[in-house]
């Protein structure tokens, strides 16, 4: 079905605004339902889901590598439920620290800081999404959620922390806006010191030039 939900249409469900309800099963058949702090997108087929505690949902999922999350909407107050198998654990990397940095800002926002602890970033195939059926909510004007801005900050800081000089900088800033942030327009300005000018300083005019150039390249 062409209206099926995917993990990029929900991605307002993957902010950590509201926890999670994670369904897991013992290999006896016991169920195990419990909160979860944070099911973070990865990629169009893959979610992260935290592990901060050693209890029965760890145990179930070791045991048993299926199982269910409840993800809700903040904004439209529609729920999805993912079918999800775990694949592994990762305990460093980019993933992790990507997870540990939205945790700590989950934790400082609910006054649990010291509390949340983060020991794995558990990497889940998904491989289903099943809307819930109920009443939703419509966004009103101006609540079309612009998902994941704190991913897209840190692809353009990634690029950022790769350049060497101001020239390339500015490229890798505005290409960095136009690729992960979807902005086509910026603005570029320049201080001038001592009350110059453009029309009076051609070595500012010429650096000035230069850069729209590269604003105009980056946009190409």
């Amino acid at each position: 079905m062409s209206d099926a939900p995917t993990l990029r249409s929900i991605r307002a469900c993957l902010e950590g605004a509201i926890p999670a309800i994670m369904a897991t099963c013992a290999p006896d058949g016991t169920p195990n339902v419990a909160y979860i702090s944070q099911v973070l997108y990865v990629d169009e087929r893959h979610v992260a889901l935290s592990f901060q505690f050693f209890n029965k949902t760890r145990a179930n999922i070791l045991a048993n590598p299926h199982a269910n999350v409840l993800v809700l909407d903040p904004v439209t107050a529609r729920f999805y439920r993912l079918h999800l198998r775990y694949l592994h654990t990762e305990t460093s990397g980019a993933l992790f620290e990507r997870m540990r940095a939205q945790l700590a800002g989950i934790a400082s926002h609910s006054g649990m800081d010291g509390i949340f602890e983060l020991k794995g970033a558990d990497l889940h195939a998904v491989e289903r999404i099943e809307p819930v059926p109920g009443e939703g909510l419509a966004p009103g004007p101006g609540q079309l959620p612009r998902a994941d801005l704190l991913g897209a900050v840190r692809l353009c800081s990634q690029r950022l922390a790769r350049c060497t000089s101001l020239d390339e900088l500015l490229q890798a800033l505005l290409a960095g806006l136009h690729a992960h942030l979807k902005d086509k327009h910026a603005a570029l300005l320049q201080r001038m010191e001592g009350g110059k000018s453009l029309d009076k300083d051609k070595e500012a005019e010429a650096e000035l030039t230069a850069a729209i150039e590269a604003f105009k390249k980056s946009f190409a």
